[in-house]
């Protein structure tokens, strides 16, 4: 792992790899439809450490040159005082980063007429060439499906825009140093094949995951015909509930 920090204070971007607080790892998250947000602590020791400054740009990148993340410092970073060594103080500081397209966020898009019947990736395209023309590279933006009628609302940020773009087309977006990727969202189809030789039923073992999806369907040879939506209504101390709606009808 490499880190490279430039604060555009002229002297260009600084190896801060040997900084970086080897008791904690770098935390990477990467968010569906937003920006990249990256953690690091610097701990001061041995060498000369500049704390970054808000909007220093950040390059973390593998051994092997691939990048993993690239943005900007978003908050003036906090520090904690960890003792006294023989070069004097030593602190440690909490970095907090956004991927590059943060920058599109720091102005209002311009007012024009809404998107109707474009494309999903037509519409992101424009909406980033208006933001910042000619900044990102959108080779790797995919058309996707139609939306039929989309207003650019000007109060909003462009990734609160960018997010619903793609969220009305089922697709994604994401940024890796400078370029811009949006594409449909895949599907993960998971078949099970009873009549094969390898097939234990008793090895099967499903775990439940403990995250939010949007949607989760399970269908077996019976299939509902209607979905429909129960309430029950009680009074909080009797057990007895009454259901004021059909359950889902099967065929």
């Amino acid at each position: 792992m490499k880190l490279l920090i430039d604060n555009f204070d002229g002297l260009g971007p600084r190896d801060y790899t040997a900084f970086v607080d080897s008791g904690k790892n770098p935390s990477l998250l990467r968010k569906l439809n937003g920006p990249a947000e990256l953690k690091f602590g610097l701990a001061s020791g041995e060498g000369n450490l500049v704390a970054p400054v808000i909007g220093a740009r950040i390059a973390l990148t593998r051994s092997n040159g691939n990048d993993l993340f690239t943005g900007y410092v978003v908050h003036s970073p906090t520090y904690q005082y960890l003792g006294w060594a023989d070069r004097g103080s030593v602190y440690r500081y909490e970095i907090v980063a956004l991927s590059d397209v943060m920058l599109m966020d720091q102005k209002a898009p311009p007012p024009h007429p809404p998107f109707v019947d474009r494309n999903a990736g037509d519409a992101f395209r424009q909406l980033t060439a208006e933001a910042l023309p000619g900044w990102f590279d959108v080779s790797g933006v995919q058309a996707g499906d139609p939306i039929p009628y989309y207003s650019v609302n000007p109060a909003k940020k462009w990734t609160a825009s960018a997010a619903e773009i793609a969220l009305a087309a089922r697709c994604f977006y994401r940024d890796d140093n400078g370029k811009l990727f949006f594409a449909p969202l895949a599907a993960n189809i998971y078949a099970l094949a009873e009549n094969t030789g390898t097939f234990s039923p008793a090895d099967l073992q499903l775990q439940s995951v403990n995250r939010l999806v949007n949607d989760l369907t399970i269908l077996g040879q019976l299939e509902p015909s209607a979905h429909v939506k129960d309430y029950f209504v009680g009074d909080g101390v009797d057990d007895q509930v009454f259901s004021v709606a059909e359950a889902i009808h099967t065929q």
